[in-house]
């Protein structure tokens, strides 16, 4: 089922996990990210973002991440078994067991599902279960199809998680053939950014329907609304007018009720290759105008984890509503483009904080956009 957009109930973000290559935590990947630390690094002659070893745990490392997450997110939730039974399931990967398959470790059942039936077994719920994939869109979609079980009432409590093991030798392979990776490092929206650099990790956000919270219970923010779109042009290249992706992010700020002056952050894309960071300069240009708000881009610090680090960053999002506090651009020092970065080193509390867009785009022309209010937005 595609992710509705008008929700019948305000949905908050009530638990949060996160495993990045910054740390395993969210308080110790946030911490990293605003001190300006980068996880990307070399191991074995190769440049990439690798999650700190947690143990000698054996492949799939997609699924010892992922479960990090998620575990962490249920308990900072304080879910009981009883709401858990009921939970809707709502996981995402853009590679899936493919750093397995590729090791030639023994993995049974890797079906595309797979992850989303572990993450409902590992948590109790016999809820409604589903598994997503739009390349590195997918963890918008996630929040989204998660959000709007729970904003039409389908389910109590609903879990988006994204995990994904993506520094593969073909998955070098395929990203060096089209001349996408750095050779020292990510520098988003840089003058001298010369490509992504590869990472893994997982996220997890849990949704409850605001008026259920507790009144104990922390807030990180209410999932406004999101838009999605297709460029359908090409499986990589970027259509030079950029039309698609302003139509998403156009819907986005419509489903949520915004207008582009409500906007007070966005966290980019920025994966620091020439085209994806010229073409969403020109996109956040066109749409907002003389009146940018911050920008954020944090692939620099967390490296391009796909479909996973769509989930940081939506966390990084709920984070700067809940701390009030701007992300830094890590890695960017001399911008090529004259808009509202958030330098590293710079003032990071800017005033009030209201809403955030977090983008997410894809292979395949997957746009997506995703809008987080705070909490006092609507009382909750």
């Amino acid at each position: 089922m595609a992710a509705r957009t008008t929700l019948n109930r305000s949905v908050a973000v009530v638990g949060m996990g996160l495993v990045s290559a910054l740390g395993v935590g969210v308080e110790q990947t946030w911490q990293a990210l605003l001190a300006g630390k980068t996880g990307i690094g070399w191991r074995h002659g190769e440049l990439g973002a690798w999650v700190p070893n947690v143990a000698a745990t054996p492949v799939p490392w997609v699924e010892v991440w992922l479960k990090l997450a998620v575990e962490e997110a249920i308990t900072d939730a304080g879910l009981d078994p009883g709401v858990r039974s009921g939970m809707g399931v709502v996981v995402g990967s853009s590679r899936g067991y493919q750093a397995a398959w590729e090791s030639g470790a023994a993995v049974p059942q890797t079906l595309p599902g797979l992850l989303s039936h572990r993450v409902a077994r590992w948590v109790g719920s016999q809820g409604r279960v589903a598994a997503v994939m739009a390349a590195c869109a997918t963890a918008n979609w996630a929040i989204a199809e998660a959000a709007a079980m729970v904003g039409h009432g389908e389910v109590p409590v609903a879990i988006a998680a994204v995990s994904d093991a993506a520094i593969t030798p073909l998955s070098r392979a395929g990203f060096r053939r089209l001349g996408v990776l750095a050779r020292t490092g990510c520098f988003p929206f840089s003058q001298v950014r010369e490509g992504l650099v590869l990472g893994e990790g997982a996220g997890a956000l849990i949704l409850m329907a605001a008026d259920r919270v507790p009144r104990d219970r922390p807030v990180y923010g209410l999932v406004a609304g999101w838009g999605m779109t297709n460029d359908a042009t090409h499986p990589t290249h970027l259509p030079p007018d950029g039309v698609a992706a302003q139509h998403a992010l156009e819907r986005c700020l419509e489903h949520s009720g915004l207008s582009t002056a409500h906007i007070t952050h966005v966290l980019t894309h920025g994966t620091g290759t020439y085209q994806n960071d010229r073409h969403e300069a020109m996109v956040l240009s066109s749409l907002f105008g003389d009146r940018l708000p911050h920008l954020s881009a944090t692939k620099g610090a967390t490296g391009h984890a796909l479909a996973a680090t769509g989930m940081m960053e939506a966390i990084f999002c709920l984070l700067t509503l809940k701390r009030q506090i701007l992300p830094p651009c890590v890695g960017l020092e001399r911008p090529e483009f004259d808009l509202p970065w958030v330098l590293p080193g710079s003032s990071r509390r800017p005033g009030a904080i209201a809403h955030s867009l977090n983008l997410c785009f894809g292979f395949g022309g997957q746009n997506t956009a995703v809008a987080f209010h705070h909490a006092q937005e609507h009382g909750a």
